[in-house]
């Protein structure tokens, strides 16, 4: 199996920036849907096993709890995620499949199932349905050390998004 695309170095600061804003999104996302979720199963059993006068400490962690789920998306990712976030390698294989390997950690689907590439200028974010794999395809243009630009794109023909930045 060769790779016939290849983003390969150091990601500049903006696309670093990228990643982290695309990963407190959609952890937010993540804990908005499972929040209100987890709080309608665990509250009532807890307030059946608690007594009267402890039953306002539960309406206080209840109340507190979706704060504190959305001040950790926020603070999320720190620089110790960042070895299983930033990609030091992205590349395509000749058989269709694309992977993104970090210090840490690797991921890696077929080509198929990429929903679209939106193109920011700079980099490429290389997006699957959902959340799934969400912020760990972004290749930084300049980084391309194998085939080129316009092999890129044709790949990716009719799934691009040109996106202007502000």
């Amino acid at each position: 199996m060769n790779s016939v695309f290849e983003f390969t170095g150091e990601l500049s600061t903006k696309v670093k920036k990228r990643i982290c804003n695309i990963h407190k999104i959609t952890t937010l996302i993540i804990l908005t849907i499972s929040t209100p979720i987890s709080l309608l199963i665990s509250l009532p059993v807890i307030g059946l096993l608690m007594e009267n006068g402890t039953k306002i400490a539960l309406i206080v962690t209840a109340l507190s709890y979706p704060v504190l789920m959305i001040m950790l998306a926020l603070i999320y990712p720190t620089k110790y995620e960042y070895p299983e976030i930033f990609p030091k390698i992205i590349y395509i294989t000749d058989d269709g499949y694309i992977v993104s390997r970090c210090e840490k950690a690797k991921r890696e689907d077929s080509i198929d199932g990429v929903k679209n590439v939106k193109d920011y200028g700079e980099w490429y974010e290389i997006n699957f349905s959902g959340v799934k794999h969400k912020g760990f395809f972004v290749c930084q243009k300049d980084l391309l050390t194998k085939g080129s630009i316009e092999e890129f794109e044709k790949l990716f023909e009719g799934r691009i998004e040109r996106i202007q930045n502000k």
